[in-house]
């Protein structure tokens, strides 16, 4: 490889590490340990945990309406949503109970 071409690939891949190292930053920049603010009408506090340190970061979103489910992202499935859920019946527990039991058997010979 000539002397050019080793000065073109160190250059990059010290642009990349670059580029590593700032989004890491700004990433730590954006998580708030704690809300540090009351939320404006409409906005709540909402956290998503980083799994790697288990550390919450806490963002404003908006408030969604009472009794709204949340959007589900990357799925088409409509949810049917009740605030008084209807009491299964003894059969229909007994064949929910079947179906649990063989789908435990299921998994566990995996």
């Amino acid at each position: 490889m000539t002397t050019r071409g080793r000065f073109l690939l160190f250059t990059l891949a010290g642009a990349v590490a670059l580029m590593i190292f700032l989004n890491d930053a700004a990433g730590a920049a954006d998580c708030l340990a704690a809300p540090n603010r009351t939320p404006a009408e409409g906005e709540r506090w909402y956290y998503r945990t980083n799994r790697e340190t288990n550390q919450k970061c806490w963002h404003l979103g908006a408030r969604a309406p009472m009794g709204a489910l949340p959007e589900l992202q990357g799925s088409r499935a409509e949810v049917e949503f009740s605030a008084q859920p209807k009491p299964l019946s003894t059969r229909e527990q007994q064949e929910l109970f079947r179906d649990f039991l063989r789908w435990k058997k299921s998994h566990a010979m995996q």
